[in-house]
């Protein structure tokens, strides 16, 4: 490099490290004299309520990993805990009884107890089932397997967080959003991913019956699950029913858990030759505390490619989901940074009339371009100013291309369901054209009236055949 394209190179690194500064900020502060103090439950619902909180919080989470969490008694040091507590987030839905009587007990009076899962979760979409038979009147408690529900619970925790720390609300919607994108994400991997199952064929035989809520919404069933209501060992004629069931509908693999090893779901895989895979994981989260995968996004991302590749499926696009593995982050910088590197040089030696400055100053060519409110004399004072100028220079280079317009329908997932993707067109295009009287167009009209109460006309259509159909 030669020194007078020298600062070229460097601006390039400077500007990119600058946007990045000022792309991702958010307001990190934390009370200084009362912050808060919150006691959850089961780790996913920890992990879910760290990342809305942020470090505006104490989160002691009291339930073991690797513990049974719907016979677990809590400690008598967890009186101290929750009698401190300013909020206490436990999943509800009847799964953590002990700990909310001691709860209700110990808490001060001005302590909130939140049961997630029974407040986001209507009675009349409870799901009972062999694990959680309707005449013991406990419900299957599994919300959060479902990345839909998880997202409910965040903005419950969001809710309760902001009424009780009203200064955090900035860094509290941040936080949020950003759980709320990456739960979609993962939901549109998983919708993605499970097309290399057939239909037909996505179909779960478990330990634990974790995944009901899961099954309802992305379209799987669950066939059975080892562990019956008492959470003892089944009985042989109820192995002996699984096994039949298991080899009349060809299950090639049946999913145990890590925690609990079953040798009834071992003695089914040897009577049937269905695989055993005994790696999924219900509430314990994969690696250990401070690795990336060590959250509620890495257990179900695990468990997903635990139960397509197991169906015979893959899973590139769960597999790529960003982790926030920075140490692989870096190495994979690495190795595109090298590529960079070699072509340039390949292109300066065959005489393609372009080197590594080349590539630095267009770089740097396009920052100031597309930022010039940070690099240049451009002024942008607020979000909406920046986002209008990024659009004005989309427009810009499009135009310059000769590239379509986008499309209203760019970056829909072409298999979401019909409802859904007119949900999404109309947030899109709110004044879109509604008339006709022809089927298609008589339902968008009442997705857009369902948009404009705040309905999600999908879930109200499904509550609708469940009401009727129970």
């Amino acid at each position: 490099m030669s020194p007078s394209r020298a600062p070229r190179a460097a601006l390039a690194a400077a500007a990119v490290l600058a946007l990045s500064l000022t792309a991702c900020g958010t307001d990190s502060d934390v009370a200084e004299d009362g912050e808060l103090r919150i006691v959850t439950t089961v780790a996913p619902i920890t992990s879910i309520t760290a990342a809305v909180a942020g470090n505006r919080a104490t989160i002691d989470g009291l339930v073991p990993e690797g513990t049974n969490s719907h016979t677990f008694e809590p400690p008598p040091s967890a009186s101290a805990l929750l009698e401190r507590a300013d909020l206490v987030l436990v999943n509800g839905l009847r799964l953590e009884e002990p700990t909310v009587e001691l709860a209700e007990a110990t808490m001060s009076e001005d302590g909130r107890l939140v049961e997630l899962g029974t407040e986001v979760l209507p009675e009349s979409d409870y799901l009972y089932d062999f694990s959680f038979p309707e005449e013991d009147g406990k419900p299957n408690p599994h919300l959060w397997t479902d990345p839909t529900w998880a997202i409910r619970y965040a903005e419950l925790v969001h809710e309760n967080l902001v009424h009780l720390d009203p200064e955090g609300e900035a860094t509290y919607d941040a936080n949020l959003a950003s759980f709320e994108e990456q739960a979609t994400e993962l939901s549109d991997a998983l919708r993605a991913d499970q097309e290399s199952v057939p239909a037909d064929e996505r179909v779960l035989l478990t330990y634990h019956d974790a995944y009901a809520y899961f099954a309802e919404t992305y379209d799987w069933q669950v066939i059975g699950a080892i562990q019956p209501e008492d959470f003892a060992e089944p009985t042989p004629k109820e192995v002996a029913r699984l096994i039949d069931q298991v080899r009349e509908q060809e299950v090639p693999t049946i999913f145990g858990s890590e925690v609990f090893p079953s040798d009834a779901l071992e003695e089914i895989g040897r009577a049937t030759g269905a695989r055993y895979e005994d790696t999924l994981r219900d509430d314990d989260l994969p690696g250990a505390p401070g690795d990336p995968e060590h959250s509620w996004l890495g257990l179900m991302r695990s468990n997903y490619v635990t139960m397509l590749t197991g169906l015979g499926g893959s899973a590139p696009t769960l597999e790529a989901l960003d982790d926030g593995d920075t140490d692989l982050l870096r190495e994979e910088l690495g190795d595109l940074l090298m590529q960079v590197v070699f072509h340039a040089a390949v292109a300066a030696d065959t005489g393609e009339g372009w080197d590594v400055d080349d590539v630095a100053a267009g770089i740097t060519d396009k920052l100031v371009r597309r930022n010039p409110h940070v690099f240049a004399d451009g002024t942008a004072r607020t979000p909406e100013e920046i986002d209008a100028a990024w659009q004005a220079v989309k427009a810009q280079e499009k135009a310059a291309s000769g590239a379509r317009e986008a499309h209203p329908l760019d970056g829909i997932a072409r298999d979401l369901p019909a409802l859904a993707t007119a949900r999404k067109a109309l947030d899109r295009v709110p004044d879109l054209d509604t008339s006709g009287d022809d089927l298609g167009s008589r339902l968008l009209r009442l997705v857009a009236e369902a948009r404009e109460q705040g309905v999600d006309a999908e879930e109200a259509l499904r509550r609708a055949v469940r009401d009727r159909l129970a």
